[in-house]
């Protein structure tokens, strides 16, 4: 059901997080091929709009977001946060606002985002700038 690809999800941002680290190189396009190669998962990365987020958790299916760790604001994050963070974003709320697991941080099951902010702070790898990052997310189903 829904909580086993939550498992699976938070288990591939977890592998993400502790093999390449929240700063290293690693695309929306690498963490795909993980959820392929080492969870025999399919992985889309897509726009990162409201709309193909909503799409994807009304489908049932939990959705990986690279961001600017800073920008996400998280208070339980250490020195305002990583330049480069991922997270998984598993439902929503009536106000819009993200029902998260952030598995790089305590407290992080069932974390709460308003919704603009997260949308804000969406941002793919860019060794250059994290903020010009491509604006995607990645979309897993079984």
């Amino acid at each position: 059901g829904p909580d086993e690809g939550i498992r699976v999800i938070d288990d591939v941002v977890a592998f993400e997080n502790e093999t390449y680290g929240y700063n290293k190189d690693t695309t929306a396009d690498d963490v795909a091929n993980t959820a392929k190669v080492h969870y025999g998962r399919n992985a889309t990365v897509v726009e990162a709009t409201e709309a193909n987020i909503k799409k994807a958790l009304n489908e049932g299916y939990p959705v990986i977001v690279p961001a600017h760790g800073k920008s996400l604001l998280n208070p339980n994050f250490r020195n305002g946060g990583p330049e480069y963070h991922m997270l998984v974003i598993k439902g929503y709320n009536k106000d819009g606002s993200w029902i998260t697991n952030d598995p790089g941080t305590r407290n992080g099951p069932d974390y709460v985002y308003p919704k603009q902010r997260l949308l804000d702070a969406i941002h793919d790898f860019n060794k250059d700038d994290m903020k010009k990052g491509r604006k995607v997310v990645i979309i897993v189903t079984p």
